[in-house]
């Protein structure tokens, strides 16, 4: 795949005291999301991946906490209000996280069927693969879309986030996926999602 550590995910959080008082500034106020809190979720769903993909390497450990592998560049963040084709405001952060890439040489990472990062994206080509370590340094570019959805029982948190990846090769040649024409599909891609709370 040319979109080397290029992600699509959703994300839903149960709608609880505990998610209220760890997503939100006010408790209260369901569109007052906290952009460390968004951040965390992204950062943790790349610490499980990164963690899959080194299960299998003598001497590593079973997990590896997202906050030893990530970090969110301090000037990249911008939050913005966004209306859906739906009407529907959400909160929409963009932001860069500098980490290690998850997506290395299966032929290495061991990977098993099962836990195989092609099911997530697909392998980096052989061109790029000979130019990169195994788990390389990389910036995740990307964007988050955050909105609550109530019904008549209770409600739910819905993340969506998508990231295209900026990385250098041994010779030297910067790579960033995080293209006008990957945002657009990634862009069509949520605005298509069928979210329904009831």
């Amino acid at each position: 795949s040319p979109y080397k550590d290029s992600w699509f995910t959703v994300m839903l959080v149960k709608d609880t005291q505990a998610a209220r008082g760890w997503l939100l500034s006010d408790p209260d106020n369901t569109a007052s999301f906290k952009p460390e809190s968004l951040a965390a979720l992204v950062m943790s769903d790349q610490a499980i991946i990164y963690s899959l993909s080194r299960r299998n390497i003598p001497g590593e450990p079973r997990w590896t906490a997202y906050g030893a592998l990530s970090a969110v560049k301090p000037d990249s963040v911008r939050i913005a209000p966004h209306i859906d084709d739906d009407g529907r405001e959400w909160i929409r952060m963009d932001a860069v996280i500098g980490t290690k890439s998850s997506l290395s040489d299966p032929r290495i990472s061991k990977m098993s069927r099962l836990f195989s990062f092609r099911f997530y994206t697909g392998q980096a080509n052989e061109a790029l693969m000979a130019g990169i370590g195994p788990w390389h340094t990389v910036d995740l570019c990307g964007r988050l879309y955050a909105r609550h959805f109530t019904n008549s029982k209770s409600g739910v948190f819905v993340l969506v986030f998508f990231n295209g990846a900026c990385f250098v090769t041994s010779d030297g040649i910067s790579h960033d996926t995080w293209t006008e024409g990957l945002i657009r599909e990634y862009e069509r891609m949520f605005e298509s999602l069928d979210i329904d709370a009831r």
